[in-house]
């Protein structure tokens, strides 16, 4: 009996923990600024709307308190992935630029603050 509940008191501390380990605290949902939405979905994609177009898509990864992106237009600019430092509060989601990021349209679009999630 003891060994059966140090089996299910160790099971319950592994699975809190690994819940823990994957948990980056990145709030997904959907966010806005003017005209444009983007949605950060649980699976690490994202996809970003200006007036009901698609404007780019692609992922995102988390580690910390730091997001790296690699989307469809930068992608199309040649531009590559870049990594942001993101913070939260209760009105949206603010992104730094950590290192160098060559594109521009994802610059720009990162250097907001984004209001959300919906």
């Amino acid at each position: 009996m003891k060994k059966a509940i140090w089996t299910i008191v160790f099971i319950l501390f592994v699975a809190v923990t690994l819940c823990a380990c994957s948990n980056d605290g990145f709030p997904t949902g959907t966010y806005t600024f003017n005209q444009f939405v983007s949605e950060y979905r649980d699976d690490g994609t994202f996809t970003m709307w200006s007036n009901d177009e698609i404007v780019t898509e692609g992922t995102y990864s988390v580690e910390g308190d730091e997001v790296t992106w690699k989307d469809s237009f930068c992608d199309a600019e040649y531009a590559g992935p870049a990594t942001y430092r993101w913070s939260a509060d209760d009105q949206g989601l603010k992104f730094e630029l950590i290192g160098e990021d060559r594109c521009e349209g994802r610059r720009d679009s990162l250097s907001v603050k984004w209001f959300g999630p919906k």
